[in-house]
């Protein structure tokens, strides 16, 4: 309610001291610390040690992540004096886990996500459809591309959302391969505090590993490893991806849905030229709508409008939508 607020209350001080439970009703006390979004970081607000964000402690600009991470942090603390079930109370740890990130650019990014994320596990919302299992079995084995015509084109949001949604789905074990000289995602999970696998350098997160750094020889051990799927995030050199495009099942190319970038797609018209067959790829038009779809060229290849995505490693239900509608059309 407070981030809400038309001026941004940040509260600057959640802990169970400041919190009282009657009956059903909960309430918040001491606003000592609260300030609104203007003036948050203008006086030194630490918090209380244990539950105040590194920001709080070290003088940093705070925002509505502050509070989240005290959100991780009280989650926590009643995690350990709880009895839910061991599934319940894993899937509450992650939550807190992505809540309590020391890097504020990697916490949950919302509280109106964090209360979804809480009650997606209330509601048992993570069991997937029917729909999604069928898929997952249709995709078991695959190789899957995903490049994009340009930087900051969503690639590595597609990748991530993409593995979340097999992994919701039904397939045991993904792996997810970074291009050669890429780290992003690798290092994104050792933020997280992934482990790292001895054998393989992967980070693993659940049912997926997370391969970062991926030079030829560990990439051909991706596409020979005993994985029900491999997704290859290639970047946006297309015309260094493409050697390992031709390689997969199933490929995909990121494309920004802003008129003023319309002529990254003649890349594709062009190697349609060649002779090359597009008619099995998919292009995925980051944050667009099937209208505007309309507006584009022949690319010789399917068009899909890719949802607005805030959170990949939570996919949101429009996002699972489309994964099913589009994995649904593969002959």
């Amino acid at each position: 309610y407070l981030h809400t607020l038309p001026e941004k209350i940040y509260y600057l001080d959640l802990k169970p001291e400041n919190i009282i439970i009657d009956g059903e009703e909960v309430f918040l006390v001491d606003f000592g610390s609260a300030a609104d979004e203007l003036n948050a970081s203008q006086t030194p607000r630490s918090g209380t040690p244990g539950y105040s964000a590194p920001e709080q402690q070290n003088g940093g600009r705070l925002s509505e992540k502050t509070d989240i991470y005290a959100l991780g942090r009280l989650l926590r603390t009643m995690l350990m004096h709880s009895n839910v079930s061991a599934g319940v109370g894993r899937r509450l740890a992650q939550i807190a886990e992505r809540a309590e990130s020391k890097a504020v650019w990697s916490r949950i990014s919302t509280t109106d996500i964090f209360i979804r994320m809480l009650e997606r596990v209330r509601d048992g919302e993570t069991k997937q459809s029917g729909k999604s299992r069928k898929i997952s079995k249709l995709l078991r084995g695959k190789r899957i591309g995903v490049m994009g015509l340009a930087p900051g084109n969503g690639v590595t949001t597609v990748v991530l959302a993409m593995a979340e949604y097999l992994s919701r789905a039904g397939m045991k074990r993904i792996c997810v391969a970074e291009q050669e000289n890429c780290s992003e995602i690798g290092d994104y999970m050792e933020m997280l505090g992934c482990r790292k696998d001895r054998v393989t350098g992967a980070r693993v997160r659940g049912r997926i590993d997370y391969l970062a750094h991926v030079p030829g020889q560990q990439r051909l051990r991706a596409l020979n490893g005993d994985y029900d799927c491999v997704i290859f995030d290639l970047g946006s050199d297309c015309r260094s991806a493409l050697a390992t495009m031709w390689l997969c099942d199933i490929r995909i190319v990121v494309g920004s849905s802003a008129p003023w970038r319309r002529k990254e797609y003649d890349f594709l018209t062009k190697l349609a030229g060649t002779g090359q067959e597009l008619k099995n790829w998919m292009i995925f038009v980051n944050q667009a709508d099937n209208k505007s779809l309309k507006d584009f060229g022949n690319c010789k290849a399917g068009l899909y409008a890719f949802p607005q995505e805030p959170d990949p490693l939570l996919p949101k239900i429009g996002t699972i939508r489309f994964f099913e509608k589009t994995f649904g059309m593969i002959p």
